[in-house]
C-alpha cells in the first residue's frame, strides 16, 4: 500500500520515539491500552494478537478515522511528552494557557487542539540519555504537579491535567523468566498534524534537557505563599536529576490542596503506614479528618473507610533512601554525652558523625536486597559505602575500621541501633573446602527509634521465619 509523503515522513520520525507494541486506541471516547483484550477489534488489518502500530494505523489517525495513543520508547534516548491542558467544563482560555506555557517554559514546542476540541495538547521532546526510566517518570510527575500549580496561580480557568506519553517500566527478570511490566506509562495522543507544514513545525521543535525552570518557579511560588497553601517536599521526597536531565536537585510538589480526594487519601495512608505498618483504616480516617478539609462533594466516611481498607491491603510502602544528615542529629545530641567521644585515637568522633553512621546503617537495614542478605552489611561493605558517599559529596568524612567499632558500640548502648543476629564465621571441611561462607551481623534500629523499630520488627520476623524454614529444608 502506498502512503502519502506526510504519513511516510511522520512515521520515519515517530516510530523511533514511541513503543509501537505498547500503544493505545480510543474506544467509546476513552483511551484504552491495546494490551487489554476488548481493544483488539479496534486494530485495523491486524491478526490476533496485535503486533505493532503501523503506517496504516497512522494514516487512519491522521484522517481522524481512529485515534491512537503512544507511550515513549524505553530503548530510545528521548521521551516524547504530551502536556494536556484540560477544558472539559467549557473553559475558554485553554489556548491562552498553552501559549503561556510555551512562551515561558517550552519555547518552540508544538501544540494542537485536544481530541475533544476544547482543550490543548503541547508536545515536547526531551533528551533522556541513560537516566533510569522509572526515575524519569518520577521527574515528570513532579514537573506536572508544579506546572499545574503555576498555571492556577496565574488565574487561568483551564488547567494542566498532566504529562502523558511516559515510559512503561519493567521488573527485573528472574531465572529464565522474561522481564515483566512493573507499571504502564500514561497514554498520550499521537499528534494529529493536519498538513506537512504542521509536521515540519513538530519535527523542528527544540529538544529539552530538563524542565527545571518549572520546578524553580514552583519553589519560588511556594516560598511566597503561607503554609499550607503550597508546600515543597522535604529532602526525603526530592527528585534528583542526573547529567542528561540537568545537574540540579529539584523539589517534588506534594501540596494536598492541589490533589483530588483519592490522591489525598493515598498520601494519608502512606504517611500512616510509614509510622506504623499495623495501622487500621479507622485510625487513618481519624487522622485524615483531623488534617484535611472535607468539602460537600466528598464521599461519606463509609466510602472513605472502604478506600482506606483497599489501599492498606494493596500498598507496599518503602521509606525513602535519601540520606539526611540532620535526621538523627537532635536525638543524638540529646541522648549521648560528649564524654562518649573521648578516646586516644587520632580519628575524630562527634555527634554529627554518630548521626551519619546511624543513617547509613538504617539505610542498610531497610534496603530491599535480592540476594537475601536482609539488613546485613559487613564492616567492609559499610566502609566502602562511606567512601562512595564521600565521593558523591553527601558526606564529608570516611569511616575507618576503628571508628566503625566505636560508633556501633555507642549507637547500640544508647538504643539507636541493635544487633539482631551475630556474625557467623565461614566454615570449611577438613580438606579446606568452603561449605559455609559466613554472614554479616543483622543490624537494625534500636528501641530509642520507636517508629523505625516498630516498622523493622515485622520485616525482621518475616525474614527470620523464611530464613529458618529454608535452613531446615
Amino acid at each position: 500500500m502506498k502512503y502519502s509523503p506526510l504519513v511516510n515522513r511522520y512515521a520515519q520520525w515517530l516510530f523511533d520515539l514511541i513503543d509501537r507494541r505498547d500503544c493505545g486506541v480510543r474506544v467509546d471516547g476513552t483511551p484504552r491500552s491495546i494490551n487489554t483484550t476488548h481493544c483488539l477489534d479496534n486494530w485495523r488489518d491486524q491478526p490476533y494478537p496485535p503486533k505493532k502500530l503501523t503506517r496504516t494505523h497512522l494514516d487512519s489517525h491522521l484522517r481522524a478515522e481512529d485515534t491512537f495513543y503512544f507511550r515513549s520508547n524505553r530503548k530510545s534516548g528521548f521521551a516524547l511528552l504530551m502536556f494536556d491542558i484540560d477544558a472539559h467544563r467549557g473553559e475558554e482560555d485553554a489556548r491562552q494557557v498553552a501559549d503561556w506555557v510555551i512562551g515561558r517554559y517550552l519555547t518552540g514546542a508544538y501544540s494542537e487542539p485536544s481530541t475533544g476540541g476544547n482543550g490543548m495538547h503541547v508536545y515536547a521532546l526531551m533528551r533522556i540519555g541513560k537516566v533510569k526510566r522509572a526515575a524519569a517518570n518520577e521527574y515528570f510527575e513532579a514537573v506536572s504537579a508544579a506546572l499545574k500549580a503555576l498555571v492556577e496561580a496565574q488565574g487561568f480557568d483551564a488547567h494542566v491535567c498532566g504529562i502523558y506519553g511516559t515510559f512503561t517500566t519493567l521488573k527485573a527478570a528472574t531465572g529464565r523468566q522474561d522481564k515483566l511490566v512493573n507499571k504502564r506509562g500514561a497514554l498520550g495522543k499521537i499528534p494529529r498534524v493536519p498538513d506537512m507544514r504542521s509536521l515540519e513545525e513538530l519535527l523542528s521543535g527544540p529538544i529539552f534537557l530538563n524542565f527545571d525552570t518549572i520546578l524553580r518557579d514552583y519553589a519560588s511560588l511556594a516560598a511566597s505563599l503561607p503554609p499550607p497553601a503550597v508546600q515543597v517536599a522535604s529532602s526525603g521526597g526530592e527528585c534528583n536529576s542526573s547529567d542528561d536531565m540537568g545537574r540540579t536537585t529539584t523539589p517534588t510538589p506534594t501540596d494536598a490542596s492541589l490533589a483530588d480526594g483519592r490522591t489525598r487519601r493515598a498520601k494519608c495512608v502512606r504517611e500512616n503506614l510509614l509510622k506504623s505498618p499495623n495501622v487500621t483504616a479507622e485510625q487513618v480516617l481519624a487522622d485524615y479528618r483531623a488534617r484535611y478539609p472535607l468539602t460537600e462533594h466528598n464521599n461519606s466516611d463509609e466510602h472513605r473507610l472502604k478506600d482506606f481498607r483497599g489501599m492498606l491491603a494493596k500498598f507496599k510502602v518503602h521509606p525513602g533512601r535519601k540520606l539526611d544528615r540532620k535526621r538523627w542529629l537532635t536525638e543524638v545530641q540529646g541522648a549521648v554525652p560528649d564524654s562518649e567521644f573521648a578516646w586516644s585515637r587520632r580519628e575524630r568522633l562527634d555527634h554529627q558523625r554518630l548521626a551519619d553512621f546511624i543513617s547509613v546503617k538504617l539505610q542498610d537495614a531497610f534496603a530491599r536486597k535480592a540476594n537475601g542478605y536482609f539488613a546485613m552489611a559487613s564492616r567492609d561493605a559499610t566502609l566502602k559505602n562511606f567512601r562512595s558517599l564521600k565521593a558523591k559529596g553527601i558526606l564529608d568524612w570516611i569511616c575507618t575500621p576503628n571508628q566503625y567499632s566505636k560508633l556501633l558500640d555507642i549507637a547500640c548502648r544508647y538504643g539507636f541501633l541493635e544487633i539482631y543476629e551475630e556474625y557467623r564465621r565461614p566454615t570449611r571441611n577438613r580438606l579446606g573446602k568452603l561449605i559455609f561462607k559466613g554472614v554479616a551481623r543483622v543490624i537494625g534500629p534500636g528501641k530509642t527509634l520507636v517508629e523505625e523499630h516498630q516498622r523493622f520488627l515485622p520485616l525482621y520476623h518475616d525474614w527470620k521465619a523464611r530464613h529458618c524454614s529454608q535452613n531446615a529444608a
